[in-house]
């Protein structure tokens, strides 16, 4: 059985007692705390601060009053909270009678309420679902977020298919070569964390990883009509795993995941990496669309 041990204590006595004399008491206070830990007893505690700095909230005339201090005006105020593991009601006395703190007042023990507090866990874990499940996109959401990043990006890529190696801004930049090759390289090996297979454009790590600079040399990049149909089958091989994934399983953390994003929240679920993928390519349009007015193009439709 669970019990809530409530502890008082006299705040003048204690007040009255050296730093010396309270650091004492905590100690053999923590110190029989270690005890019924280490019996299977303790299961959790509060300590609570002064009753000088407690407020009581009462109904009154229909508005909640709110007055400083406690509930009510004792010598012996609440101090501390103490859940504890006991077979009855005589074991909790037994156990709490060798207590400390019950030398700078009494404890009050109550038997939990089993049957609230089952409801009150039910309610938690409740409310734990519902906010897994707002958080957590659905299949259908992130099929429309795939189909949208793809259908935004792919006009552009193709409009420059003449200048894939237009730099968007006057320094040098992120030219159409370098972005769509990054888009497949990132996006085909996020999907391989899904898949668990190896991503068939690993080898095109150091032209377009993450962090690697763009060079103005067209002929060290593969061709650009490759990475765009390396784009496009990228696209197509994110649809078809999506569609083996079951809803449930957008929940589940990938089969494998980079040791640079590990810890990293984005990372976490299947659900989250494919909403990361379409996210990941909207964040590179403005480029493609700052390459096209560099260029003197006029903006799509």
């Amino acid at each position: 059985m669970r019990f809530i041990c409530l502890g008082y204590v006299d705040e003048s006595s204690w007040e009255g007692k050296s730093e010396v004399e309270r650091q004492q008491l905590i100690s053999k206070c923590f110190d029989f705390d270690d005890e019924l830990r280490a019996g299977g007893h303790m299961l959790g505690g509060e300590a609570l601060g002064s009753a000088h700095e407690a407020v009581t909230l009462r109904t009154k005339n229909g508005f909640v009053d709110i007055t400083d201090g406690p509930y009510a005006e004792t010598k012996e105020a609440l101090g501390g909270i103490l859940l504890l593991e006991a077979r009855d009601l005589n074991h909790a006395i037994a156990l709490m009678s060798k207590h400390p703190g019950v030398t700078i007042g009494p404890f009050e023990i109550r038997a939990a309420d089993e049957q609230i507090n089952a409801m009150a866990a039910e309610r938690q874990a409740a409310a734990v679902r519902n906010i897994e499940q707002i958080e957590q996109p659905s299949s259908q959401m992130l099929r429309e977020a795939l189909e949208f990043s793809y259908k935004w990006i792919k006009p552009l890529a193709d409009d420059l298919a003449d200048a894939p190696m237009t730099s968007p801004t006057p320094t040098p930049g992120n030219h159409p070569v370098w972005i769509m090759g990054h888009l497949v390289y990132s996006s085909a090996g996020l999907l391989a964390m899904i898949s668990g297979e190896a991503s068939p454009y690993e080898h095109w790590k150091d032209h377009f990883a993450g962090g690697t600079q763009p060079r103005p040399d067209a002929a060290s990049y593969p061709d650009y009509a490759e990475i765009l149909q390396a784009y496009d089958a990228t696209h197509q091989t994110a649809l078809g795993l999506l569609e083996t994934v079951i809803e449930t399983g957008l929940n589940e953390p990938p089969p494998a995941v980079w040791d640079s994003v590990r810890d990293d929240p984005s990372f976490q679920t299947i659900g989250k990496l494919f909403l990361f993928i379409s996210m990941h390519e909207m964040s590179h349009r403005g480029q493609l669309a700052d390459t096209r007015r560099v260029l003197g193009r006029k903006p799509f439709a």
